[in-house]
């Protein structure tokens, strides 16, 4: 496996110097700071949307031009998967249907992996929690809705455990629950605890999620994305997440 952090821009050289063998930095700033990306060779991005640019509905805008510019230029400094959150902008108008709207965004990761498959890019969207957008929060239909048009996904611990809370459920989610909504192998994994900090050993939020990352045998990429538990180094936050995959 290999063990990556997504940090600012100004962080990644500690990040790298600490021992995490990636860094996941913004694609929207990429196109801004692409010598510096070019350096430091970040595998995975995030954050691919600015939140100006509409997917759904009446404020729908053009997004496939800036698509194009981004992913080529990921392409350029050695990006090999992409995260698509962007809550802003897939945010849909309310009355649609949850399904209807996980589809839409769906068909438009299936347009963005058409333009990322020649450059060896692989896009991977993510589930995101209600506090952030109402389209693609079940992590489980999104990702049978992304298979279905051969797009992979994203498996994000930190929005799945807020959707379990937001239902009202205090205690840590069953395993059953973790094999529902991580349905298959996923292409990339977002990792972050109930509090989104990073997660410590013996906690059964991120253990049971492991435990099912272990089930599928995941042996891809693992990124913090999470602030750090009692401002401890970058040092003890990678130790502390090898020693939950070990």
């Amino acid at each position: 496996m290999r063990f990556g952090i997504c940090c600012a821009l100004s962080e990644a050289e500690d990040a790298l110097a600490a021992g995490f063998d990636y860094v996941e930095l913004s694609a929207q700033q990429l196109l801004e700071n692409e010598a510096d990306y070019t350096r430091l060779r970040p595998e995975v991005t995030n954050l691919f949307f600015p939140g100006a640019i509409k997917l759904f509905g009446s404020e729908k805008t053009p997004y496939l031009d800036y698509a194009r510019e981004v992913i080529q230029g990921a392409h350029r400094v050695g990006v090999s998967v992409m995260v698509v959150g962007s809550g802003g902008s897939r945010r849909a108008p309310e009355g649609l249907v949850a399904s209807e709207g996980t589809a839409q965004f769906a068909r438009v990761a299936a347009e963005l992996a058409e333009i990322a498959e020649p450059f060896g890019i692989q896009i991977a969207p993510e589930s995101l929690n209600r506090s952030e957008t109402n389209v693609g929060n079940d992590l489980s239909l999104l990702a049978l809705s992304l298979r279905d048009l051969g797009v992979g996904y994203t498996a994000d611990s930190y929005h799945v455990i807020s959707e379990w809370v937001f239902d009202g459920n205090e205690p840590a989610a069953p395993l059953e629950h973790w094999r529902d909504q991580v349905p298959f192998l996923p292409t990339h994994v977002h990792f972050g605890d109930r509090a989104r900090v990073d997660p410590a050993p013996g906690d059964p939020d991120v253990e049971r999620f492991v435990a099912r990352l272990k089930e599928l045998g995941y042996d891809g990429r693992v990124s913090l994305e999470c602030r750090r538990r009692d401002n401890q180094d970058l040092c003890a936050a990678l130790q502390d997440l090898r020693t939950l995959f070990s």
